[in-house]
């Protein structure tokens, strides 16, 4: 869905724009592909409440300790979307229960501004940001997305939580 990947890319963007020097300067995409993915699964998810979180297999080849998102059918990473096979074969849907927990052994510990996380400041931000131009380009993606999200599938996973 190219709406994903346009909300994938603002969130990489307003990291490198606003908070690039916490991460070492490294670039957003670099951050949440190398230790940042539950942080960017957490962004995406407070905005697209239909978003199923994916870790790594433990025997997986590719990928250690990796999270990327699943959206309707469609599985994404900080880089953009990752061919379905590949995450079928590598990744599965974490529990409600196993979500709790990945943040203790998942993340960047150590990376924080200001005393907040980095996804806590890009969700507050970006929130700011909707409701001071309701409407506008970031609202409207994130709305176009949700609205697409909404199937059967995703209503299930509502009823779950």
């Amino acid at each position: 869905m190219k709406e994903i990947e346009q909300f994938i890319s603002y969130i990489n963007g307003y990291l490198d724009d606003d908070y690039r020097e916490y991460i070492d300067f490294v670039g957003a995409e670099y951050y949440f592909t190398h230790g940042g993915c539950y942080e960017f699964a957490k962004i995406i998810k407070h905005f697209i409440p239909a978003t199923i979180i994916c870790q790594s297999n433990p025997k997986s080849s590719k990928y250690k300790n990796h999270i990327i998102i699943k959206i309707n059918e469609s599985y994404y990473d900080a880089k953009g979307e990752i061919p379905k096979e590949l995450a079928e074969s590598q990744f599965y849907a974490v529990s409600n229960e196993e979500e709790k927990i990945l943040e203790d052994y998942i993340g960047n510990f150590e990376v924080d501004a200001e005393g907040v996380k980095i996804d806590e400041l890009i969700i507050k931000e970006t929130e700011q940001v909707v409701l001071e131009s309701p409407n506008e380009s970031i609202d409207k993606l994130i709305n176009t997305i949700n609205a697409q999200v909404i199937n059967e599938d995703s209503i299930k996973v509502f009823k779950k939580i």
